[in-house]
């Protein structure tokens, strides 16, 4: 089972492999469509899209198959014939004010085919799939039945490692911890991932108290945070608040309200 941690540092390498430049004190947005380029070389490609009134976001194919979605007026089914090694978004998701949402879910089901290759979806596991799903799969939905610990199936435990994958990569964990020292006004300077010491490790630690003094303190400051980290990484305001949640960069007991401000 692969942990948050494990996810944060290979996402991590990923996203230096993709823009390096962004580890030299330029942190900004993951080219996740250049990820995509990539992975068109190794076979994988977009297959259309969902009808927009579909009750799914997104879908991968790894083998391929016939998958039924709702039509676009919502009156009967229709059967979709998915070559193998495919990903489908939602037609709502290409929409311009959606674009946040589109990178997560794109991240989400590029998480799915390098991580698990071996389930295919086809009608039938889908079904099997959909009838244990009890969030949706994108950035903003509240995670309530997909976090670590709390998850009832496998197909829970691949639903929290794609978005946990999706999120990694969108907003790398240097680069997340870079842009709240520069916003909390303090020097950053840490190794990354597996190539930190121990003595490296123990500094981050005693850093990441002095971030978490000054955010916890004040709830303007942590609304002020949430708000640079979406625009830095493109993301919606619920993934930004999520991933700086899992990095303990906000109060586990911390709320956002609809209005983008942060609460605890």
């Amino acid at each position: 089972m692969v942990s948050r941690r494990e996810l944060d540092i290979a996402c991590e390498d990923l996203a230096r492999f993709l823009q390096e430049e962004h580890f030299h004190g330029n942190p900004d947005a993951t080219n996740i469509t250049l990820l995509m380029q990539i992975l068109r070389e190794e076979g994988w490609s977009y297959f259309g899209r969902y009808p927009a009134q579909s009750n799914l976001l997104g879908g991968c194919f790894e083998k391929g198959g016939q998958f039924t979605v709702l039509s676009e007026d919502r009156r009967k089914y229709e059967k979709l014939q998915i070559p193998a090694h495919s990903i489908l978004i939602n037609k709502n998701l290409y929409q311009r004010e959606k674009q946040f949402q589109f990178r997560f879910v794109l991240a989400h089901e590029i998480g799915h085919a390098l991580m698990h290759e071996d389930f295919s979806s086809s009608s039938e596991n889908m079904k099997e799939y959909a009838s244990g799903l009890q969030i949706r799969m994108d950035g903003d939905e509240v995670f309530t039945n997909r976090q670590e610990g709390r998850l009832r199936s496998a197909y829970d435990w691949m639903e929290w490692q794609a978005n946990t994958f999706a999120s990694c990569l969108l907003m790398p964990r240097r680069l997340v911890m870079e842009v709240t020292s520069l916003v909390c006004e303090l020097e950053f300077e840490c190794k990354e991932g597996a190539k930190q010491t121990d003595q490296e490790r123990k500094e981050e630690a005693v850093f990441l108290t002095a971030l978490q003094d000054k955010l916890f303190a004040d709830h303007q400051l942590a609304s002020e945070l949430l708000v640079t980290i979406k625009d830095v990484f493109r993301v919606s305001e619920s993934a930004a608040f999520y991933r700086l949640r899992s990095l303990n960069l906000l109060p586990e007991e911390s709320q956002l309200l609809p209005s983008g401000i942060v609460v605890y």
